[in-house]
């Protein structure tokens, strides 16, 4: 039996444990790296603003991984 399901928007896929995919009460989403507009060092898709990227980059990749979950 599959423990994760994966969902796939048109820039990010996310993963998402099985055992909450069904509850819309919850929330319960893994991110991947890909997907994302950050260049490297931080690779493609960073969400910590703390890192040391740019600020419009982080929110846009939250956002990119947003409309995913």
């Amino acid at each position: 039996m599959e423990k994760i399901v994966s969902l796939q928007s048109k820039h990010q896929q996310c993963l998402v444990p099985k055992i909450f995919a069904d509850d819309r009460s919850l929330l319960a989403v893994q991110s991947l790296r890909h997907g994302g507009v950050s260049m490297p060092p931080f690779d493609s898709l960073n969400l910590g603003l703390s890192s040391g990227d740019q600020q419009e980059c982080v929110l846009r990749n939250r956002e990119i991984f947003l409309c995913c979950a």
